[in-house]
């Protein structure tokens, strides 16, 4: 009796087990849910750059040398380049020839001016240095006609100026910032401003700190920023934030000094500011500015230490980057906002610094003149045709 009670009592429990197997999958289901990650490990992770696909192609070469040009696109698509202390013409590209002509000789060469366009077209070519003359700074301007093909002087800036920048406003005025004069001369704090409808000029402000070879942008509104450059006494590390009206611009310090840095708007309004010093620090030394909240935020790296390159907006938004000086000149690469990193670009078939770079109608980008990392003048022009 004894035998068969433990055999009764060992066959219950056996049938209570496997009942249990072939019960109900709770604590499976309860396993996977603690085996899941946590919300936060859950999240994606942050998009990569995209990198950017294209081919450079030849825009035929210069009739002359332009080692520090500006470079415009003028109404009718033909690009104007213009800079030489030495030669006074500047150069026409036809972009359906893909083939570059001298254009008429401004009445005095003008090395590292600085130049805009006018509302009616027309070319406003301020100071630079006058080589035969003894490089001679000059404080004169001159108007180039592009429908005529002819040259005026315009007046007097007030102030001798290469190494000065350019800003248009929406109303058509331009307003000439810093520069420099000649000899140990320090840069100038003036910031003055060309009405076309009078042909004059008028002192309307003053930066904080003098300042040459600068960077500028626009704000939006009646904004603007001023970065780096070079005061007499070498690279500045501060910024400058003006506002149209106001009399002084307020200088903001930043650690790290930049000289011939590039500076570009984005299609969020932020402001990349990008490269201009010779050595790389330990952190990133490219940073993005809101002019909403008036913040500074370092962004990624750029892969190659870059000064004296050129930054251009594409039309979906990313920048490319091309050349600088030393091994920087045979490069290029590509920021992207949404990754908010650098990503690598089709590198140009020639290097070059102190060029000039200006995407055209059609979407592609011209690269126009500098010199290459040995300080030879570069000759060739390169059009980036962009990839789909």
């Amino acid at each position: 009796m004894k035998a068969i009670h433990r055999t009764c009592v060992a066959f219950a429990l056996m049938m209570s087990i496997v009942g249990c197997s072939k019960g109900p999958t709770t604590p499976e289901v309860s396993a996977t849910k603690a085996s899941k990650p946590p919300p936060e490990a859950a999240k994606q992770a942050p998009p990569q750059a995209r990198a950017l696909s294209g081919q450079w192609h030849s825009a035929g070469d210069l009739p002359i040398a332009f080692e520090r040009p500006v470079a415009l696109e003028l109404s009718d698509g033909s690009v104007f380049v213009y800079g030489n202390g030495e030669d006074a013409r500047g150069a026409l590209w036809d972009p359906a020839a893909n083939t570059w002509q001298p254009s008429p000789a401004s009445k005095r060469p003008r090395g590292e001016a600085a130049a805009s366009i006018l509302a009616d077209g027309k070319v406003l070519v301020t100071g630079g240095v006058h080589i035969p003359k003894g490089h001679y700074v000059l404080r004169s301007s001159e108007i180039y006609d592009p429908s005529t093909k002819r040259w005026k002087d315009a007046g007097s800036t007030g102030e001798q100026r290469r190494g000065h920048s350019h800003l248009s406003l929406s109303d058509g005025r331009v307003l000439i910032i810093g520069g420099v004069g000649g000899g140990f001369a320090a840069p100038t704090r003036d910031i003055s401003l060309y009405d076309p409808k009078t042909s004059r000029y008028s002192s309307v402000a003053q930066l904080g700190v003098g300042r040459s070879f600068h960077a500028v942008t626009d704000l939006g509104g009646d904004a603007f920023m001023v970065v780096g450059g070079q005061d007499k006494e070498g690279p500045l590390k501060s910024i400058e934030l003006c506002k149209i009206g106001q009399k002084r611009c307020r200088v903001v310090p930043r650690p790290m000094p930049r000289e011939r840095a590039a500076l570009m708007r984005l299609k969020s309004g932020d402001i990349l500011i990008s490269g201009g010093n010779t050595r790389r620090a330990g952190a990133a030394s490219e940073v993005l500015y809101d002019p909403g909240k008036g913040e500074f935020q370092p962004t990624g790296a750029m892969q190659k230490a870059r000064n004296d390159h050129s930054l251009t907006l594409l039309g979906d938004g990313r920048v490319l980057a091309v050349g600088g000086e030393k091994s920087a000149a045979s490069s290029a690469e590509v920021y992207d906002p949404k990754a908010n990193a650098w990503a690598s670009a089709p590198a140009p078939e020639q290097g070059r610094h102190g060029h000039a770079a200006l995407r055209l109608r059609d979407g592609s980008v011209l690269i126009v003149g500098g010199v290459d990392a040995n300080g030879k003048a570069v000759l060739g022009a390169e059009r980036l045709k962009l990839g789909r």
